[in-house]
């Protein structure tokens, strides 16, 4: 629905009802027009309904009358019959192949009058339905026919006047003439206030929702020039409910920082953007705060993490939280590589010493908390020295650099694992010693079976010896288990490498050679 100006759809005050007492039409004549239009469309498909159910219902009557052939009103109620079908069907192929109200109402109020005369030839017949349809026809007329109300009721008396017509030439008895005239005239007055009522109570809602849809577009009006003024401020800014965390407004610059589509800068009718729900219920949430930083995922931007500077206000009667907001992505990434950096072997890529025993304390911790078992491993490639010598250095960083990416596919993905220097590694395992004793299994067969593809010679062959220990409740701290597993792991290798001893106090014969 096209809203009107509001010159046009917005009454004075004072201005009095709008409609006619009698008809229930508009009294201005602007407004009747912009009606009539806007309902152009539904009042095209009425009259195609109407019109193709008055073929169809004739068609049946003319089939229905051929029960009468030979009496003398066949002919004439054949010819009427048939005059009455042409009619509506020409009527019909006009009304499908047209769009303007004022068209319409010309062929719908010709086809009434052309339809009313070769009725009130049918009705001669005096019989029952002959009586029904002198009724009927003008009910049509007032009650299914989308016209102009004028036409309604000259077009309804004008039906009721040719169905008295030929009623008055039938054999009705004569007494029942008066009686059939008053009944038509208190049929025509009750009609004829149904439909101004109807008439009033569909103008009434048009108007409503005309007037509903005018101040609509005003207040749009209203909000784009307050975006307008809201996007001049160089820092992103967003506006938020307080008490349901709702987002109330965003600048463009905003929308255009957390990747939002601009159409989500005001906030209306449908779905808001996720981020920029999200971020609206985070300001929520956090109002009592001023400077603080989040992370907000978005579509088409990724993770981001921004600086908040928030201020809690009222606006008319509304809590509201005002925030500025300042991309600090990019900052973050840069610090979260250098403490990668920091916590990681830069060779194998898996925790340096120091991250660790941080995270191994973490887990200890957790474990403690939760009554987990934990094993600790200690690894050690075997006759690392010997592949540096006469394979050269690179052949050992590529051995160190495959082993990591093994045990990254082979251990457990809880596994805390860590280079602890030189060719000497650290796992950290959820498990019973016993179970941790089966997994580090796996990973010496599959060391012993890997093969390592070098620039030159043949491919390295690798080995390791592994040692065992359980974690105890009563360790203070890893180095405890720790030095448990390297006495575990120097009976590895002791016991001729390339195996895994628990710790136990019969360690030769828990070892396991491949």
């Amino acid at each position: 629905m096209t809203p009107l100006p509001p010159s046009e759809h917005a009454l004075p005050p004072g201005a009095g009802d709008p409609l006619r007492t009698f008809g229930g039409m508009f009294r201005d004549a602007a407004l009747e027009t912009a009606f009539e239009q806007d309902r152009a469309p539904e009042s095209v498909r009425h009259a195609r309904g109407l019109l193709g159910a008055a073929v169809l219902i004739n068609l049946l009557f003319l089939i229905s009358d051929w029960r009468f052939h030979g009496t003398p009103h066949f002919w004439l109620a054949l010819s009427a019959r048939l005059v009455v079908v042409a009619w509506a069907a020409t009527a019909l192929l006009l009304v499908t192949r047209l769009r303007s109200a004022a068209v319409l109402h010309r062929v719908l109020v010709a086809w009434m009058i052309g339809n009313a005369l070769p009725v009130g030839l049918l009705v001669t017949s005096g019989s029952e339905i002959a009586l029904v349809i002198a009724f009927l026809l003008p009910a049509i007329y007032y009650l299914c026919v989308p016209v102009r109300f004028g036409w309604t009721l000259g077009c309804g008396v004008f039906a009721s006047a040719a169905m008295l017509a030929g009623l008055a030439s039938s054999d009705l008895p004569r007494g029942n003439g008066i009686g059939i005239l008053l009944a038509m005239m208190m049929a025509n007055v009750a009609l004829a206030l149904t439909v101004t009522r109807a008439n009033r109570m569909s103008r009434t809602a048009w108007l409503a929702a005309r007037t509903e849809s005018g101040l609509r577009a005003a207040l749009d009006r209203s909000r784009a020039q307050l975006q307008r003024l809201f996007d001049a401020c160089p820092v992103p800014l967003i506006l938020t409910d307080r008490a349901s965390g709702s987002l109330i407004r965003m600048s463009d610059s905003c929308a255009a920082l957390i990747g939002s589509a601009p159409s989500s800068a005001l906030a209306g009718p449908g779905p808001a953007d996720p981020a920029a729900e999200r971020l609206a219920r985070t300001l929520g949430a956090d109002a009592g705060a001023t400077d603080y930083e989040v992370q907000l995922a978005t579509a088409d931007r990724g993770d981001r993490t921004l600086l908040v500077h928030a201020a809690a206000l009222e606006v008319d009667g509304r809590d509201v939280v005002l925030a500025g907001l300042v991309d600090i992505t990019r900052r973050k990434a840069e610090q979260t590589s250098l403490e990668r950096l920091a916590s990681t072997d830069a060779l194998t890529g898996l925790r340096n010493r120091l991250s660790f025993f941080a995270a191994a304390r973490a887990e200890m911790l957790r474990a403690t908390r939760t009554r987990q078992p934990l094993a600790l491993l200690m690894v050690d490639l075997d006759h690392f020295k010997a592949i540096n010598d006469s394979r050269g250095h690179s052949a050992g960083d590529a051995a160190l650099r495959a082993f990591g990416a093994l045990c990254t596919r082979t251990l457990d993905p809880g596994a805390v694992i860590g280079r602890l220097g030189g060719e000497e590694f650290g796992v950290l395992l959820r498990s019973e010693s016993s179970d941790a004793a089966a997994g580090a299994e796996s990973l010496r067969a599959a060391t012993a079976a890997l093969r390592i593809g070098l620039a030159q010679g043949p491919p390295l062959a690798l080995t390791v010896s592994i040692g065992i220990a359980a974690v105890s409740p009563n360790d203070r701290d890893i180095d405890a288990a720790l030095a448990r597993a390297d006495l575990a792991l120097y009976a590895a290798k002791h016991g001729g490498r390339n195996r895994v001893v628990a710790e136990q106090a019969d360690a030769a014969r828990m070892a396991r050679t491949g």
